[in-house]
């Protein structure tokens, strides 16, 4: 951000030797491929755990349930039946649905779909640092290691190993919303100066609109970057040369004024251009358990302090959310930025959103932390372990900026102050071995590779400060990055073929189906995984999402005799994490359970319950069947309790949105019940009439029927979602208004 009129109107420097003229842009395209590339077609899995992946838990249920809805129900599905006996499709973040480029699974294959579309993000990520660092006047060849270092980051790949592609896709996003920001601080000058509206702010509400479809928890820390970044170029510095207008026009007010604008716009144009999906969330938000959070909730997964020596040494397999690494080379010339200060603007700008993001990613170990994440913004910012991503990316634009200084030569003050910081760093890595070794007796993986790449990153960046043979120790320095990283990335996923991971489970999901009515099936133990009932077409009471209904949820601890303490992205919880032992000594209300159209209990322990029947044995898993259960739909008199005294229906046709049942109602008027959720936007009718729907029994949708045969059909038009569609109409003709007139404006002042 150094000199606006110059770097955001991404000027060049000339280069010292020709070797940095040769654009290595292949280092950028290939490397992702050459990492993923041997698992394409396979489904990663943490190497920490190696047991459970998002991809499968949801990102392939919901692409599966997306091509069925197309290709079989020829629609686009807005709710869903698969699990926690039905959620709202259209308003969850994971399923996919709005952001577009998922669509690309119902084409190709998965995994390779998936795999194919984070690869493409990664390449675009580090493409994206490389043209905002040229953007800061860096060198291509320091704004090259940069992209590279961004490309290889290692926590990317440890959420890639942990199945969070919409995260990863969206942290990709976020360094084009940087070089949005350089495109639109020329146009907070243009405001400033003319106090016109510019065009130019209209790409950076794009690349919000791309973060918030693709994963809407990172929204949060994007924003904070973004405003931060804008801030930090529109105020502090100043362009050079100004007239006397220009700066009687930049006094503060009028600066803020202008940023102001090119902040709140963008926010309203992506809110706009994101409607149809936020409106919908939000209010599912509202009805979930995500508003019970405590501060407790809100700091989970908080960085440990010992894990702050992952910055040095390479915590190879290490858990992804605790992943700090950014590569041995890249933190050194982070750190011996302290010594060179070739931009001191930008120096200070990464260097002090480094140091908050580091504090405020060891969440609940910081004093007082319970008190700062209840506040209503900060609460929104869960996971705060997740923020280690913009570290990264402060490291390496500190890094990018130590090359650059190096590169093109340093003064004799800077090269000893280089010297003495190598020094102090090398005999840190050393004593904290020596250190090691004398605890434990042995050397770890850990250690053995932080002090062997270490060694050598010393080695290579010392010969690099003394200005000798340059060419050479730049590509070494560059080699040797490439291949720590590497190292480390590939330890952080275990990729395993879809044969091995569709096998589990695969018995008791044929079992099942030979049963041709319309059941659901619970289990306390998660042994029927949600990838393996979404191939068979097995709906699940219970469910693993980060939004689950508050109404659900309640009654499902009643059904299932599990209790909840706290919020957790799993119905029933895991009070240890461990789904195979954890309920075993919970007894499941049957008769609840029989509420919800479940038939079927599958677990992998003995439940003794009357009224539950031992079916049949599956390696460890025992099938049993619930004798109280009732059918998907049923008649029943308007004074009978919930489930008492019913007449079964059988005759239902179901498809994502819409449910038709065919029944008989009395000599009276009876009630019929839909063993299905009640939530805002079903709508009901009786032979082609709009009739009240009601919420029975505190969970399921039923309506009065008169006397007679009675054709019933629920479809679900859900208002927040029509009322997000009008607001995206607006926004796109709004944009659309802009550019024309603008792009007018601009034809009528050339000629």
């Amino acid at each position: 951000m150094s000199n606006q009129n110059q770097s955001l109107r991404g000027s060049r420097r000339s280069l010292p030797d020709s070797i940095y003229q040769v654009r290595w842009f292949f280092c950028l395209i290939v490397l992702p491929f050459a990492i993923l590339l041997p698992s394409i077609n396979k489904y990663p899995f943490p190497q920490a755990t190696s047991q459970y992946s998002d991809i499968l838990v949801s990102h392939f249920p919901n692409i599966h349930y997306l091509i069925q809805s197309l290709f079989h129900w020829k629609t686009i599905p807005l709710w869903s039946s698969a699990i926690l006996s039905g959620y709202p499709f259209a308003a969850n973040p994971l399923s996919g649905l709005w952001y577009f480029p998922y669509w690309v699974a119902v084409i190709l294959p998965m995994p390779f779909a998936i795999n194919l579309l984070v690869i493409l993000h990664l390449i675009g990520g580090g493409i994206g640092v490389y043209q905002m660092l040229r953007g800061e006047q860096f060198s291509e060849i320091a704004a090259l290691f940069g992209g590279l270092a961004f490309e290889l980051m290692p926590k990317l790949y440890g959420h890639y190993g942990g199945g969070h592609v919409g995260l990863i896709i969206a942290v990709c996003w976020t360094p084009w919303l940087l070089v949005s920001s350089q495109y639109a601080l020329l146009g907070i000058e243009k405001i400033t100066l003319s106090r016109h509206f510019d065009k130019r702010i209209i790409f950076p509400a794009l690349i919000l609109s791309a973060i918030i479809m693709a994963d809407i928890r990172w929204i949060g820390f994007a924003i904070l970057l973004w405003v931060s970044y804008l801030i930090f170029g529109g105020l502090i510095e100043t362009p050079a040369g100004e007239s006397a207008l220009y700066t009687r026009n930049r006094k503060l007010a009028c600066k803020i004024k202008s940023l102001f604008i090119s902040i709140i716009t963008p926010l309203l144009m992506a809110i706009g251009l994101t409607a149809p999906f936020l409106f919908p969330f939000l209010e599912f938000v509202q009805l979930s358990t995500r508003r019970f959070l405590t501060s407790a909730d809100n700091l989970a997964f908080s960085l440990p302090p010992a894990k702050l020596l992952g910055l040095i040494f390479p915590a190879y397999g290490d858990y992804f959310e605790w992943v700090v690494y950014p590569g041995i080379l890249v933190i050194i010339l982070a750190l011996l930025s302290w010594g060179i200060k070739k931009n001191r603007k930008i120096f200070t700008y990464w260097t002090v959103v480094l140091i908050l993001s580091i504090i405020y990613a060891l969440g609940s170990n910081i004093p007082g932390s319970s008190w700062w994440a209840s506040l209503p913004v900060v609460s929104l910012l869960r996971v705060p372990s997740r923020i280690l991503f913009i570290s990264g990316f402060c490291i390496i634009c500190l890094s990018a900026g130590s090359l650059q200084g190096l590169i093109e030569g340093i003064s004799q003050r800077s090269v000893r102050r280089s010297k003495l910081l190598m020094t102090a760093m090398a005999s840190f890595v050393v004593l904290i071995n020596a250190g090691a070794y004398w605890i434990t007796g042995e050397f770890t993986k850990s250690l053995i590779g932080g002090l062997l790449f270490g060694s050598a990153g010393f080695f290579v960046i010392w010969m690099l400060i003394q200005g000798n043979r340059r060419k050479v120790w730049v590509v070494s320095l560059f080699c040797l990055c490439v291949v720590d990283l590497i190292v480390m990335d590939l330890s952080l996923f275990l990729p395993r073929n879809s044969q091995n991971v569709f096998s589990e489970g695969k018995e008791i999901a044929e079992f099942l189906t030979k049963d041709t009515e319309l059941f659901r099936i619970y289990s306390p133990s998660y042994s029927l995984e949600q990838h393996i009932a979404a191939v068979y077409d097995l709906e699940l009471a219970d469910g693993v999402d980060p939004l689950q209904l508050a109404s659900y949820e309640e009654f499902m601890e009643k059904a299932s005799g599990v209790i909840t303490d706290g919020y957790s992205v799993t119905l029933p919880p895991f009070a240890t994490g461990n789904p195979k032992t954890d309920n075993q000594t919970a007894r499941p209300n049957l008769q609840l359970l029989g509420l919800l159209n479940v038939k079927y209990i599958i677990a992998d322990f003995d439940i003794s319950v009357a009224g539950l029947e031992y079916i049949n044995l599956f390696n460890k898993t025992r099938v049993y069947k619930n004798n109280l259960w009732l059918p998907r739909a049923w008649i029943q008199s308007l004074d009978s309790p919930i489930g008492h005294d019913i007449t079964p229906v059988q005759n239902i046709i179901w498809s994502p949105n819409h449910i038709t049942v065919s029944a008989a109602s009395g000599i009276k008027d009876q009630r019929l019940v839909l063993s299905e959720i009640y939530y805002p936007g079903w709508q009901v009718f009786v032979d082609g009439k709009r009739r009240q729907i009601d919420q029975f029994g505190g969970l399921f949708r039923s309506v009065v029927l008169e006397p007679g045969d009675k054709v019933v059909t629920f479809i679900f038009r859900p208002m927040s979602l029509c009322v997000g569609l009008v607001f995206f109409l607006i926004t796109i003709i709004f944009i659309a208004g802009i550019v024309y007139y603008y792009g007018h404006r601009s034809e009528q002042e050339r000629i």
